[in-house]
Parts: structure tokens; sequence; C-alpha cells
């Protein structure tokens, strides 16, 4: 593993076209499109998150305030959730 990589998330699966889809042709997220259609579309898991367990810095207290040099286990894993949930800088990951 790359020490350097906190980790990352994607959605497992985009759907297009589901009952109650907001905007016809367009890809939703699974975890989102299951949520607007009411039901689970799709039995897979919605989300794929790895986190690097090689990294050294990381900071697993629950105050929010990790020392210098370290990273907040919890920060990351809430920005990878919200990746995995399709927000994305583009839609190239999804």
């Amino acid at each position: 593993d790359d020490t350097r990589i906190l980790g990352g998330a994607r959605p497992l699966a985009v759907i297009v076209n589901f009952p109650g889809t907001p905007v016809v042709d367009t890809g939703y997220p699974v975890a989102l499109a299951n949520k607007l259609a009411g039901y689970d579309l799709d039995a897979r898991k919605d989300i794929e998150i790895k986190l690097n367990s090689e990294f050294p810095y990381w900071y697993f207290g629950t105050s929010g305030i990790p020392a210098d040099g370290q990273y907040d286990f919890v920060s990351v894993v809430l920005h990878e959730i919200a990746h995995g949930l399709g927000f994305a800088a583009d839609s190239s990951g999804l």
C-alpha cells in the first residue's frame, strides 16, 4: 500500500430509468436511486470504500482534533462515504 493514500470510495452501480426516477435517461448512484425509488433496486452492496490500514498517521480519537501531522479517521470515512453516494469533482468515477 502507498502510505500517502488515505482511502477511496465509489458507488458500485449507477442506475438509469428506475421506477420514480426524477430525470429520465440520467444515471443515479445506486444508494441515491434506492432512496428515490423507496426500495432496494439492487440487492448487491451500494458503495465500495477502501481505507489504508498502512497509513501511519491516523487519529482515531473522537474529538475531531488530530495532532499536527495526523489525519482524522472519522472525517476521512465521512468524506469517502460522500464519494460513494455520488459526490465527486466530476462524473468520471461513476
